[in-house]
């Protein structure tokens, strides 16, 4: 046991200079990844006033004003008839058929990455920062259709229930009823409230760091497989090396008992060397 351990220790003294390139593969993902970016935002701007009606899911007649809409996140992102609306968009998806996020995981992802804030009285931005931007991407297109089809619709509610309006191509003028309504404004007071309606395009944003907690893992595990390739590097050179490693082996190989034997001038002058110094 201890003649291959210490055949092994040769090969390794033998590979010696090679040893920095363990590394090499750990600085090399580090290195990568700290120049790809790995941390997306996408927004999108909505026109929409911050007093406009936007219809509730879970009753057929029920509005609030878009300012509630912004004070929580149950009011769109976490509903629960649009997070089951957007599992199926999802499930529809070719490129995420293989990986579906459903039910608490999904929410968990909504909660976690999606976000909406006022930028003016008028305009909303609905945004989301994470590390797939193809999600991105389908989360913000998302919501954005489900706030201007909700406002859309609190809108004609608006109209339906307090039974005087009038709809224009681009506005709606209506009366405005507090008790029934929920829409901010003195009773009977009429308003002239635009549709909500997406601004322009999604905006995207890349983002980098030269370190992340995640990438601990894989640069360990790059390291130790190098640990590994470097020690079958070594046997290999070791165990092919034609030469003989004892004299054993050499009796051996020969047929012929050894009689005496020189020893290694190098080891002779090292021992030399440390008894003068010691």
């Amino acid at each position: 046991m201890f003649y291959y351990i210490k055949r092994y220790l040769n090969g390794i003294r033998k590979v010696k200079k090679w040893l920095p390139l363990i590394v090499a593969p750990c600085l090399a993902y580090l290195a990568v990844a700290g120049l790809s970016a790995d941390r997306f935002s996408v927004s999108q701007l909505v026109s929409v006033d911050v007093n406009s009606p936007v219809a509730l899911s879970r009753t057929p007649v029920d509005v609030v004003p878009m300012s509630e809409i912004l004070a929580g996140r149950e009011g769109l992102f976490l509903d629960d008839f649009a997070v089951l609306d957007l599992s199926r968009r999802l499930q529809k998806e070719t490129a995420l058929k293989q990986a579906t996020i459903i039910g608490r995981d999904l929410r968990k992802l909504i909660e976690d990455s999606m976000s909406m804030q006022s930028a003016d009285n008028s305009h909303v931005e609905i945004g989301y920062f994470g590390s797939d931007i193809q999600m991105g991407r389908i989360l913000v297109d998302f919501f954005t259709k489900k706030l201007v089809m909700r406002n859309q619709e609190g809108i004609a509610r608006s109209i339906r229930y307090n039974k005087t309006a009038s709809l224009g191509k681009q506005s709606a003028n209506f009366i405005v009823m507090q008790a029934s309504a929920g829409v901010s404004g003195p009773a009977g007071e009429s308003l002239d409230i635009k549709p909500a309606s997406p601004v322009g395009e999604m905006r995207i944003r890349e983002y980098r760091a030269l370190w992340r907690p995640e990438r601990l893992s894989p640069a360990l595990a790059l390291l130790a497989l190098s640990v590994v390739l470097m020690g079958i590097a070594a046997g290999v050179v070791e165990w092919s090396d034609p030469s003989f490693k004892s004299v054993r082996q050499t009796a051996r190989y020969l047929n012929t008992p050894v009689l005496g034997t020189i020893p290694n001038i190098g080891d002779a002058l090292h021992f030399s060397t440390f008894d003068e110094s010691g």
